[in-house]
């Protein structure tokens, strides 16, 4: 006998991020979080844009490789196939069976080897983030997910990112996620308030 208020986990987040985090002074962003696959949220005008069936922001199943990888949703090719950290665990665990999880991996981030093989994945990230970007046109994009925490993945997103997109879509700022994983709780809590 209590209220109860369901929504997407990646929605959760972009509202706590947008209330108490990254988005605090953005009205128009959008949200990703890099794990197991990828999520998206976005936000305009400070609001939750949900789609006309409530399923908007799917940013893992864009189509970034026509007759691709497969993927579990059916199709071939999308963007999570190849820009998720499960995607940069089973490339890297091609070269090291031993190399399970994104934090063992940039440990031996200095190996010559995996360090091309995360450069690689990192483009993959640029190329969605690259269409999204001229797509939406953000202020903003808050990158989530706890992969999102490692410095050199950020410090070489700001260096090439800016490079793959129109020169008139500079003002978009790339950001970390500030309450990790606690932003879909924040965000949960404010929708149920609200």
């Amino acid at each position: 006998n209590v209220p109860v208020s369901v929504d997407n986990d990646v929605n959760c987040a972009a509202i706590g991020e947008a209330h108490y985090g990254a988005g605090k002074e953005y009205d128009n962003f959008i949200c990703l979080t890099y794990g197991t696959g990828i999520g998206g949220a976005i936000v305009i005008n400070r609001q939750l844009y949900r789609g006309s069936i409530f399923s908007a922001g799917e940013f893992g199943h864009i189509v970034t490789h026509a007759g691709g990888l497969e993927c579990s949703c059916g199709l071939r090719g999308c963007y999570e196939q190849y820009a998720s950290t499960t995607a940069l665990v089973k490339k890297v665990m091609n070269l090291d069976p031993s190399f399970t999880s994104g934090r063992e991996i940039f440990k031996h981030i200095d190996n010559i080897k995996v360090q091309e093989i995360v450069n690689k994945w990192i483009d993959e990230i640029i190329i969605g983030l690259a269409s999204l970007t001229h797509i939406f046109n953000p202020e903003c994009i808050i990158l989530g997910g706890g992969i999102m925490n490692v410095p050199y993945i950020i410090e070489r997103l700001n260096a090439l990112f800016y490079e793959n997109i129109m020169p008139s879509f500079n003002n978009v700022v790339l950001k970390q996620a500030q309450l990790g994983n606690k932003s879909g709780l924040f965000g949960a809590a404010h929708l149920a308030a609200e």
